[in-house]
């Protein structure tokens, strides 16, 4: 079997990126556990160079220029139903138009190249034009769900929310197989949507680490941090992760908790400023450090050093610091309304809080902060999480060429989409 691979992005050396979400780490494992069973090819839907690799998995791409040969004439009404469909900005229509030429890129790849199935990671507008090659192609297509973005998640595209909910519609009336990362986001879309429970497979995701940081590393570039209570909020500062609650919690912390404790904010950050704002106002630079983006191996030595880690999002599919703090012994705090936190808490590992009022997470972070926990069993909750997971995406593909399904006509398929 030969499956193309498709994703936003993903890690790979020599790419050109400075910066690579959870995701893009967990795509890039997927594609290297599979690669050692079958024939595996990666796709981004952002442009990469040429001549790059996953290890020895190529990795497929294309310029704005390589897409120019795609434009037709009799496309143009179809782009007016996409700007007028997806009723957001010029630049968002743009991306969209972008990914329907993409689509017949992938198509033009799958022709020359023969590939059995196309696997696209996430579920918003852009994966669901891409899904036409599919179509095309007259092969099947497996949507992989790493979050929802239609339940919840703050300031997503409405185009996006709906391509979602079309995707799960798919699923429901055509007979398509899908996975997600969590029995949450499963749970999630078997309550809303016309779903099988046979039609939802659960993979979940795998921590791995290659190469690891030494502490020392971050005592020597935060010295004030030494001697103190690290707890470490991993991901994109933004309004999904939700980082402006733990300094509001951190606030109500008795003193003698707050002046032996220091935050350190993990991620890229998207906040115009805003969260600068709020460290400022409330007086709260000796306390909280952002350290901007963080390759895979430097958050390894963030968590050899932490006390805690702390995850408030809205939303999450899996929530990969869980197990990446577990896997050094770390204990984690989060909501338990979460989707992520199902398939992960054991009670030795995590705390889940009842309810999202700042009072509920800074007394959550008082007993995290306080409590004895045992490093070992917490390192043990996350054994199960080795990237043999990751064959569960042969499985699924091995089920859709035996059911010989996850096909649908392109005619269908435009319908479905709108265009």
């Amino acid at each position: 079997m030969k499956v193309l691979i498709v994703s936003g992005c993903v890690y790979a050396e020599n790419c050109g990126r400075k910066s690579f979400s959870g995701l893009d780490y967990v795509v890039s494992e997927i594609a290297q556990k599979v690669g050692t069973e079958i024939d595996v090819n990666v796709y981004t839907i952002t442009p990469y160079p040429k001549n790059c690799f996953i290890n020895k998995i190529p990795i497929r791409s294309y310029t704005y220029r390589s897409l120019l040969k795609y434009l037709s004439v009799r496309d143009i009404a179809i782009f007016c139903r996409l700007i007028k469909k997806s009723q957001t900005s010029l630049k968002r229509a743009v991306k969209y138009i972008r990914s329907y030429l993409i689509s017949k890129d992938v198509a033009n790849l799958c022709k020359k190249e023969k590939f059995d199935l196309i696997h696209i990671n996430g579920a918003d507008l852009s994966c669901l034009m891409i899904s036409l090659a599919a179509s095309e192609s007259n092969i099947p297509v497996l949507f992989s769900l790493h979050g929802l973005i239609s339940y919840g998640t703050p300031n997503m595209p409405k185009a996006d929310k709906e391509a979602e909910k079309t995707i799960l519609r798919l699923s429901g009336n055509y007979d398509f197989l899908m996975t997600c990362v969590s029995t949450g986001i499963k749970s999630s879309v078997m309550a809303d949507m016309n779903i099988s429970n046979q039609n939802i497979m659960v993979i979940n995701n795998a921590v791995h680490f290659e190469e690891e940081t030494n502490a020392d590393y971050w005592y020597r570039k935060y010295p004030k941090i030494k001697g103190k209570n690290v707890v470490v909020c991993v991901g994109t500062i933004g309004k999904n992760k939700n980082q402006e609650q733990i300094l509001r919690a951190f606030k109500m912390l008795p003193n003698d908790i707050k002046s032996t404790t220091m935050i350190l904010l993990a991620g890229h950050d998207t906040t115009n400023g805003e969260i600068d704002k709020i460290i400022e106002e409330n007086n709260l630079n000796n306390y909280v450090i952002k350290c901007g983006f963080l390759s895979k191996k430097e958050v390894s030595g963030l968590f050899k050093i932490a006390s805690a880690n702390v995850l408030l999002s809205y939303s999450e599919g899996f929530g990969l610091s869980f197990i990446e703090a577990a896997y050094f012994g770390v204990p984690s705090l989060t909501f338990e309304d979460l989707d992520a936190a199902k398939d992960i808490y054991t009670k030795e590992s995590m705390i889940l809080l009842p309810d999202r009022e700042d009072r509920t997470v800074a007394n959550g972070l008082i007993e995290i902060l306080k409590r004895q926990w045992d490093k070992s069993t917490i390192k043990r909750s996350a054994n199960r999480f080795t990237n043999d997971i990751y064959l569960g995406y042969c499985e699924a593909y091995n089920r859709i060429n035996s059911n010989n399904s996850n096909k649908i006509m392109l005619s269908q398929l435009k319908r479905e989409i709108g265009i």
